[in-house]
C-alpha cells in the first residue's frame, strides 16, 4: 500500500495516520507497516500538536543514530588499519598536538600504512572539522590535467575547456585539501603549488587574476622526498614548506605489540 511505498523510499519520514473508521485491527496494522502513530477522528489540535512534536523527536533520533553508527564504523576502521600501539600512540600524540593548529603535515610511509586515515583523523579533530576534506591524488592525471585539477580554469583557456571549472583548493576553501604521493608531481606543478603555500591563492589556467584561499595543506608520500631532493627532481623548499611537521607511518609490521 501506499504507506509500505512511503516508508521504503523515505525510512526517516515519521507518517501519522487519521482516520474516521479506526479500528483496533486497522491501527495494529498501520503500525506494523511502520506508521508513527494512528488517531480516530475527531482528533484535538492539542493531541495533534503533541503526536507531530513526538514524530518529529524521532527524526531527529533517527539521523542521530545514522551519524553516530557512521562515526563508530570510521573509528573501527580508523583503529583497524592505523592499529594500536606503542609505535603508533607517539604518532597519535603528534596528531593530537597538531591538529587544532593551521599547520602543515607531511605524512610518510608506505602505501596501505593508512595515510589517508591519519590526514582525515587530522582535520576531524581540527577547528576545520566542518568545512571540505578534499583528497587529491597526485598520480592519478597526467601533467597538463592536473593544474587543472589543482588550480581550475577559466572557459576557453585550452581545448575541451568549455566552461569555467573550479580547482580543488577552491573546493577545499576554508577546509583541508590531502595531497596524496605528493612525490609524483612536476616540477612545474611544484613551483606553482609552492606559490599557493606562500601567497594563499591560486590562479585558474588562462586567467591573470588571482583567488584567495585558506585552505591547510596535508601532503603524503611513500618515497624518500629528501632523497629526490638531492636527485633534483623535488624542490628543497617545497619539501621544507610541506615537512613543517613531519609524521612517519610504521609498516604494519612493526605495529604488534
Amino acid at each position: 500500500g501506499i504507506l509500505s511505498k512511503i516508508k521504503e523510499e523515505n525510512p526517516e519520514t515519521p507518517i501519522i495516520i487519521i482516520t474516521g473508521f479506526a479500528t483496533i485491527e486497522s491501527a495494529v496494522e498501520a503500525m506494523k507497516r511502520g506508521a508513527f502513530n494512528y488517531l480516530a477522528k475527531p482528533c484535538s489540535p492539542g493531541e495533534l500538536r503533541h503526536i507531530v512534536k513526538k514524530a518529529l523527536e524521532s527524526r531527529k533520533v533517527y539521523f542521530e543514530n545514522i551519524y553516530f553508527r557512521e562515526e563508530l564504523e570510521k573509528k573501527s576502521e580508523f583503529d583497524m588499519v592505523i592499529g594500536k600501539s606503542k609505535a603508533i600512540e607517539k604518532v597519535l600524540d603528534i596528531v593530537r598536538r597538531v591538529s587544532p593548529s593551521g599547520s602543515t603535515v607531511l605524512i610518510t610511509g608506505e602505501s596501505g600504512t593508512g595515510k589517508e586515515l591519519l590526514a582525515r583523523e587530522i582535520h576531524n579533530h581540527s577547528p576545520r572539522k566542518n568545512a571540505p576534506f578534499v583528497v587529491v591524488d597526485c598520480g592519478a592525471l597526467v601533467e597538463t590535467l592536473f593544474e587543472s585539477e589543482l588550480f581550475g580554469h577559466v572557459k576557453g583557456s585550452f581545448t575541451g575547456a568549455y566552461e569555467t571549472k573550479h580547482g580543488r583548493f577552491e573546493v577545499a576553501n576554508g577546509g583541508t585539501i590531502f595531497l596524496d604521493e605528493i612525490s609524483n608531481i612536476g616540477i612545474n606543478i611544484q613551483a606553482k603549488l609552492l606559490r599557493v603555500i606562500q601567497e594563499r591563492e591560486v590562479t585558474r589556467i588562462g586567467s591573470t587574476k588571482p583567488i584567495k584561499v585558506d585552505v591547510r595543506i596535508l601532503a603524503a608520500t611513500s618515497e624518500n622526498l629528501a632523497d629526490l631532493v638531492r636527485k633534483e627532481k623535488f624542490r628543497e623548499d617545497l619539501f621544507y614548506r610541506l615537512s613543517v611537521v613531519p609524521i612517519h607511518l610504521p609498516l604494519l609490521r612493526e605495529r604488534k605489540e
